[in-house]
């Protein structure tokens, strides 16, 4: 076997080098199409808490104050104890094509990312889970309305937005805010 020239090899090592580089890029855009949701897993805690809040409500009494007089005070009472945001969520990927969702201090709720309604044994709601792209849109529907969270994790990594749209046969008009996370330390 006859040696190889000097200029040959570092071409030679040049070859290598470049079908390892292209031997890892499959593997990571693999490892991306897996696990699309990584960017929301985590803690979060809700950025100005009274301020969305304060949006919140304001966004409630808009549709609300479409209502009836005679019904507006018991309307407006239950949205409010219903309509909430937790200052916390917290969220978890289990396995490939699980999520567990935590809300404020509610216990965690585990969702098939199928789009699959599922009802759990203690809940008044069904909630199904379904990718879209880098977003999760949750949904939880009960006899008298449904409930639509998007999540999405803006490109610092560090923010998390909430985007709720509510719909209730009982209600004139859709209740829609968002909510702003920020990455717990």
């Amino acid at each position: 076997m006859r040696p190889i020239a000097p200029e040959m090899r570092s071409i030679f090592s040049a070859l290598v080098l470049a079908a390892l580089v292209l031997a890892a890029v499959p593997s990571g855009f693999a490892r991306a199409e897996e696990r699309p949701l990584a960017a929301l897993e985590g803690r979060w805690e809700l950025v100005d808490p009274a301020r969305q809040k304060r949006i919140v409500r304001r966004e409630v009494d808009r549709v609300i104050d479409q209502m009836s007089f005679l019904v507006r005070g018991i309307a407006r009472g239950r949205a409010r104890r219903e309509i909430r945001p937790p200052e916390r969520l917290v969220l978890a990927l289990s396995g490939r094509d699980r999520v567990d969702l935590r809300f404020g201090e509610k216990p965690a709720q585990r969702c098939r990312t199928d789009g699959r309604p599922r009802r759990a044994p203690d809940a008044d709601a069904a909630v199904s889970c379904r990718v879209d792209g880098d977003k999760l849109v949750r949904r939880s529907a009960r006899d008298d309305g449904a409930q639509l969270a998007t999540l999405w994790a803006d490109p610092d990594g560090e923010t998390l937005r909430v985007a709720i749209r509510i719909d209730s046969h009982h209600l004139p008009d859709t209740i829609e805010y968002e909510l702003v996370y920020r990455r717990a330390s």
